[in-house]
């Protein structure tokens, strides 16, 4: 199951989606699909059973422009419409691809190279990923500092390992090997680091 701002969908036992929401539920095009992912109150993205990536808006029309071909294991809706907004994948080899509607903005093109274990995209044109030996890779739009990840005690030369990263509207937020949640982005007083969730 994926909540976006305005609606949710979740993918039944047979790989069909269901949405539900304030726009009336985004009809998703007809097909069986492995992963689902919702972001904004437009855009929610899938893999189909083929491994292909499918985005679409809340009138179920197809956002396909941009869509680059190959066969994927992860998806992450970012913010989207018709007209804006952005998406990111991983590949079965655990590569990261970025797209957009139109053009890519504030360097999401520019996707660091190397193997990834997870992904997720932002509303603000930034993108974080799980490295497969626990690190975090973020790119994109960095103007609130959303892609500064925070650092370990130790300083620097001290690395935090982690098991689980998403994104919010305005932060980022992930799980540490051993099991804490550490959040970072922008909030009404600017940056900021928060490690002590419940």
């Amino acid at each position: 199951i994926s909540a976006g701002r305005d609606h949710l969908c979740a993918l039944t036992g047979d790989g069909e989606p269901v949405c539900r929401g304030r726009w009336g539920g985004a009809s998703a095009p007809p097909g069986r699909y492995t992963a689902i992912d919702t972001f904004s109150r437009w855009h929610t993205c899938a893999i189909t059973a083929d491994g292909e990536a499918a985005c679409w808006d809340d009138e179920g029309v197809a956002l396909q422009a941009g869509v680059p071909p190959g066969r994927y294991a992860a998806i992450s809706a970012g913010w989207g419409s018709a007209d804006r907004g952005h998406a990111c994948a991983l590949t079965v080899d655990g590569e990261a691809v970025c797209w957009a509607a139109h053009h890519l903005r504030a360097g999401q093109a520019e996707v660091p190279p190397g193997r990834y274990a997870a992904i997720a995209t932002g509303d603000r044109a930034f993108t974080c990923a799980l490295t497969g030996d626990g690190g975090i890779a973020c790119w994109g739009d960095s103007d609130h500092r959303w892609t500064d990840e925070p650092q370990a005690a130790g300083g620097a030369d001290a690395r935090i390992r982690y098991t689980a990263i998403d994104i919010g509207e305005y932060r980022v937020c992930a799980v540490t090997e051993a099991g804490k949640a550490v959040c970072w982005g922008d909030s009404e007083y600017g940056y900021f680091v928060y490690s002590d969730a419940p």
